[in-house]
């Protein structure tokens, strides 16, 4: 009877550090082409306030925020962890261009900032129409130089009834040679952000969440599609993808693509896997709600997911767009 009492306690301890674990969820056979169902998953680190914005550098090394620390930390496998920039003006979404300059989506400057490959930072964005931006949050780089990025409220304290808020909307824009340009002005909260392989095609997720989870429908946390024009102004919008596990936590947040055009999601259920046409494929699940991802490596086949305390990798089947490539 004690054994079998102490073996019950032991399963009870332990059951935390299992569920931890993340597990991948191959739903369909084309997944199955894009992640093996079987790909050991790597834990980095997990001592971290809120990990976001992955970047992969062409020169080998993971960069990502962590936003309430107000830090940039570098990766590498030989050589672990260290901090990068301190302070960070409370980055969120990182980026290289072609350049090699680091980009960042800034919360506590409340700012799209660039430091310069000699380590000299200046703002390229922080007002729209004379008003201070809420807080940039996540951003995509075009080959000819523009940056599309998203502006939620969520830096801000109060969030959407913050009084610092001197916008009356929470924008997508893109900023062209020094001059910025409002894309869309309707989406409650729109966060993560990518542009498809061919670059004829902008994609934003959209956190609609207003209530409480269990009132929740499928389409109030969405993902959009916009064509672009050749002056990277937007033509046509179009919802590609609606959220398939409704009563999951989490929300639409960091994205990217491989070169097939295959999106990579976090959001409601983990790390979210669609097709170009919005279909869903499968996800890997984290022990919480995913924050963001990337695609690294020397071949470009190594997935990068922030999990708020957490940093993940594991291996892809396909080779995702990073810094460098159109």
């Amino acid at each position: 009877m004690y054994k079998t009492i102490f073996i019950l306690l032991l399963h009870l301890t332990l059951w935390p550090l299992y569920a931890q674990n993340p597990v991948i969820h191959a739903d369909t056979e084309a997944f199955k082409k894009l992640i093996d169902p079987d790909a050991a998953i790597v834990r980095i680190d997990h001592t971290f306030s809120f990990t976001e914005g992955p970047v992969y550098s062409p020169d080998g090394y993971l960069l990502f925020s962590d936003i309430p620390e107000s830090k940039i930390y570098e990766w590498t496998q030989d050589s672990g962890i260290r901090v990068y920039i301190e302070p960070s003006g409370n980055s969120n979404g990182l980026a290289f261009d072609a350049a090699g300059n680091l980009l960042a989506c800034e919360h506590g400057t409340r700012s799209l900032t660039k430091r310069t490959v000699k380590g000299d930072k200046m703002i390229l964005a922080s007002h729209y129409n004379g008003k201070k931006l809420n807080s940039p949050n996540d951003l995509a780089v075009h080959s000819s130089g523009a940056i599309f990025f998203t502006d939620p409220p969520w830096g801000l304290p109060g969030n959407f009834n913050s009084p610092e808020k001197e916008l009356t909307f929470n924008g997508v824009y893109v900023l062209v040679e020094g001059t910025l340009y409002l894309i869309d002005s309707t989406l409650r909260a729109p966060n993560g952000i990518a542009l498809s392989p061919d670059e004829k095609y902008l994609y934003a997720g959209n956190n609609q969440f207003t209530g409480g989870r269990e009132n929740m429908a499928d389409g109030e946390r969405s993902w959009f599609r916009y064509t672009l024009g050749d002056d990277m102004t937007a033509t046509e919008k179009t919802g590609i993808a609606v959220n398939p596990f409704p009563h999951k936590k989490g929300n639409p947040d960091g994205m990217k693509v491989d070169v097939h055009g295959n999106l990579y999601c976090t959001g409601p259920g983990g790390l979210l896997v669609f097709n170009p046409k919005g279909k869903y494929l499968g996800r890997v699940e984290f022990p919480s709600s995913p924050t963001n991802v990337a695609f690294g490596g020397a071949d470009g086949k190594t997935i990068f997911v922030t999990v708020r305390k957490d940093v993940f990798y594991f291996p892809a089947l396909v080779e995702g767009m990073r810094p460098g490539m159109k």
